[in-house]
This record gives C-alpha cells, structure tokens and sequence, in this order.
C-alpha cells in the first residue's frame, strides 16, 4: 500500500506540471527560467541519489516523487525557453553558487548527506521564485503549488520509515510549496 501512495504522489507532481506546462502555452505567464532549470536539474541529481540510498540499504525501490518533478519540472523547462523570463540579478548568482555547493557536497558525500544537500539546493533554487511570488504575487499558478503539497503528502504517508531518504525530501518540499501556495494567494 505505502509503494502505491509513493506512485501516486510522483503521478501527482508529474501530472501537475506537464498540466502547467499546457497552461504556459495557453497564457502569458512570466516564470523564471534560471529556477527551473535548476530545478530540473536537481530533479535528475536527487532521483539519483534517492535511489543509490534506497539501493544501499538493500531497498529495491523508486523514489517517485523526485521522478515526477524531473519529469514535469522538465517539461515547464522546455516550454520556458519560449515563453520564459530570463534575468540574471545577484539573487540567481546567489543561488547558483548554493546549487553547485551542494552539488559538490552530493558528489563527495554518500547518497543519504547528497538528499539533504540536494533538497536544501532545490529549495535554493526556489528563492528566485519566492522573491518573484513576494513582490509580484499571481494567484494563477496556485493550484501547480497546491497539487505538489498534496503529491508531497502522499508520499510522507507513503513512506516505509521515518528517514532522510524517505521524508527529508517531501516534508521539505511539502514546506517549501506550502509557502509558495500561500505566497501567490495573497
């Protein structure tokens, strides 16, 4: 039952962001590119390491939520090449620089330190979208924000056990989003 709720919660996010990504090419929505495809590519880096990590501990199972985003975040990506805001400020250049540290401290560390390294990124990545949601809210996107808290909440209950590689990832997503949610409805 649990492999069945982790299931749903990664069909959840993708389904939620190839969604968006329609809604994109049908409205002028001004998104910045630089945190998704940051995203994206953490989306990659932790289904990875969620993986290696389950896989040590002798668990022969998929980290679907991670795979969802990789697979959704990756389709807004490509639809925001067209369509997306493109802007370089300090605030990315800060983010980019926590992105690679914790990249580097995936890379040398074993897969469970690279989960809270690459989730801590991935909320990194996030912060241009955060400033853009404090200063310039657009409740148009909110349910893409609901949908992953919900994705997120399937798989906290759909967890085998309380531990970093099962629900650092989604209890810090679930965070994460929750604010954004908020952020774009005010």
């Amino acid at each position: 039952m649990k492999e069945i709720l982790n299931k749903i919660g990664g069909l959840i996010s993708a389904a939620a962001l190839i969604a968006f990504t329609v809604f994109l090419m049908a409205k002028d929505v001004k998104l910045n590119i630089t945190t998704w495809i940051l995203w994206t590519t953490l989306d990659v880096l932790i289904a990875t390491s969620s993986r290696a990590a389950l896989l040590k501990e002798g668990r022969n199972e998929w980290p679907w939520l991670p795979i969802g985003w990789a697979v959704g975040a990756g389709t807004v990506t490509c639809i925001l090449f067209t369509r997306g805001a493109w802007q370089w400020t300090s605030v990315e250049t800060l983010t980019a620089v926590l992105v690679a540290l914790a990249t580097i401290v995936w890379k040398v560390s074993n897969p469970k330190i690279g989960v809270v390294a690459l989730t801590i990124a991935m909320a990194a990545a996030g912060i241009p979208s955060i400033r853009q949601a404090w200063s310039n809210p657009d409740p148009a996107s909110w349910w893409l924000w609901a949908a992953v808290c919900v994705s997120c909440g399937f798989t906290i209950v759909g967890a085998k056990k309380w531990s970093i590689e099962d629900r650092f990832l989604p209890v810090s997503s679930l965070l994460f989003n929750g604010t954004m949610t908020f952020l774009v409805l005010r």
